[in-house]
């Protein structure tokens, strides 16, 4: 059984209701605008209209199963959690002077209770399922412990019993080594032969030591020995780290077999994580590894090797745009910045199509058409080299959401908790665990306007909420942003960045053929 994490509704027009949740969610409360709730699924949470404390949009929760993290929207009549008010706006401020504000984010635990003005009150339920501490099986009637007192199945705790009497043996035979290197003492023998040596002779009878051959095969075989001591993930070495991100480090490796350097992120689990999630991210982890495009990264494997989780990926010795875009003062030419795009939305078109098997939590296999980024930015287009015209590459396909899903980081920084607000529609936000294809081409749309002026589509800078500005604020014009740029080639990206009523260019192929013609016209 999976966490769930479960919203009773004890106050207000849906009061006696729930809602639950077992994966990641960003759920958006509140009295949502027609345009919102359309065509959406109900993971979200319309309030009706007769609780009129609750703003149209009131506040947020972030749901990783077991954490739950909630943020107000500058709601007209406050966010209360367990009674102490932790959001509002000012009477004095309208609703668009609200939007510009920054709102806190605050962590529940199951037994909250978080209302929405007077009229509407909810309580948090958190179901963490028990786990063997040892095996990590879902336990349905605790009886054993371990050592450390932690709770473990029934096959776990046969199987201490079964290594409890080993140690015992273990232990006897300690003492009959230590009785048996006292005797060897007393009457030493050739290390090579076994042949009885006097007490102070050399380890090696005169006989072995006029045999090089035996004196060889010895060595060696004692080397071999040694060598099984040191164990390496997937045979790997490591040559230095290449880089930090919110899934952990990666790092520059080297096959010992072959030589052939290829990057590996490593990545530790947080103890929030439970056996069925790891098995799901490693599950989506396996996805990435499918997909096979010159304009995607490869990831060769993916695995464990105790608590370190590793994705071994193709090697891009050019770095990421963000990268690119630091040698070249902050902002990319025409030229370069075109080149890459139309790369990378040739990669997303394909990973739109492309059909790979997924292993679901059961085990079977099931065929799956389509996989959808969720988190493309300059940050994940990394480049083949460093010359002029490399090969963009986009890396971490579905990654993110699986890794945050399977609750093996924490959520700590405003704004990284569901992704990167600076690089998604707002439709992403509305509906995230459902969103398409078309939120990567936005995405892609957003990655070219930052590559060619340095900034964001739309104003982060006022020191407002990242989500805030995502959901309620419009991109600005490119040219407001570089003049320079080409009218036509401007139009192209301002339309694509189009988010009401719905997303201006839907497909990558769309995408493609508005650039070529204006990029031709230039």
């Amino acid at each position: 059984m999976p966490v769930k994490v479960k919203l009773k509704f004890t106050k207000g027009s849906l009061k006696g209701e729930e809602k639950c949740y077992e994966q990641k969610e960003c759920v958006i409360i509140g009295r949502l605008p027609k345009e919102d709730i359309k065509d959406i699924d109900n993971k979200n949470i319309v309030i009706p209209k007769t609780d009129t404390t609750v703003s149209r949009y009131h506040c947020m929760l972030d749901i990783t199963p077991p954490s739950v993290i909630v943020r107000d929207f500058g709601s007209l009549n406050g966010t209360y959690l367990n009674g102490e008010k932790i959001g509002q706006r000012d009477t004095s401020l309208s609703v668009e002077e609200a939007r510009k504000q920054q709102y806190n984010e605050f962590p529940m635990k199951s037994g909250d209770r978080l209302g929405l003005g007077c009229d509407c009150e909810i309580e948090l339920d958190i179901a963490i399922p028990q786990y063997c501490a040892d095996c990590f099986c879902e336990i349905d009637q605790q009886g054993f412990t371990n050592a450390e007192h932690q709770p473990i199945c029934a096959n776990c705790h046969a199987k201490a019993e079964e290594r409890k009497k080993k140690d015992e043996k273990e232990k006897l035979d300690e003492i009959a080594k230590i009785a048996y290197d006292k005797e060897k003492r007393n009457n030493p023998k050739c290390q090579i032969c076994g042949e009885p040596i006097p007490l102070d002779a050399p380890a090696i009878c005169e006989k072995c030591q006029k045999d090089p051959i035996k004196q060889i095969m010895h060595l060696l075989f004692r080397d071999i020995k040694r060598s099984g001591d040191v164990q390496q993930i997937a045979g790997y070495k490591h040559i230095r780290e290449l880089g930090r991100g919110g899934m952990g480090t990666v790092w520059l490796v080297e096959e010992t077999k072959t030589g052939e350097k290829m990057a590996m992120k490593l990545m530790i689990q947080q103890a929030a994580a439970n056996e069925q999630a790891r098995k799901m991210f490693l599950r989506e982890a396996y996805n990435a590894c499918q997909l096979k495009h010159p304009n995607i990264v490869e990831h060769y494997k993916s695995g464990r090797s105790g608590d370190i989780y590793y994705i071994l990926m193709e090697y891009c010795a050019g770095g990421s745009v963000v990268d690119l875009m630091k040698k070249h003062g902050g902002k990319l030419d025409i030229d370069t910045a075109t080149h890459i795009i139309l790369q990378v939305l040739d990669g997303l078109l394909y990973s739109r199509k492309v059909q790979v098997v997924s292993i679901l939590a059961d085990g079977s296999e099931k065929n799956v058409v389509g996989i959808v980024h969720r988190d493309l930015k300059p940050a994940n287009i990394f480049l083949s080299d460093t010359s002029s015209r490399p090969v963009a590459k986009i890396a971490d396909f579905g990654l993110a959401k699986a890794f945050q899903t399977a609750g093996l980081t924490n959520n700590t920084v405003s704004g990284e908790a569901a992704g990167s607000p600076w690089f998604m529609p707002r439709q992403q936000i509305i509906d995230y665990r459902y969103a398409k294809t078309d939120v990567d081409v936005w995405a892609a749309a957003a990655s070219y306007y930052n590559m060619l002026t340095g900034f964001y589509p739309k104003d982060f800078s006022s020191g407002q909420d990242p989500f805030a500005v995502a959901l309620y604020s419009n991109p600005i014009p490119i040219r407001e942003r570089n003049s320079k740029i080409p009218e036509k080639l401007a139009k192209v990206i301002d339309t694509a960045l189009i988010e009401r009523p719905e997303i201006g260019i839907k497909t990558e192929l769309q995408l493609i053929n508005e650039i070529e013609k204006a990029y031709r016209s230039l």
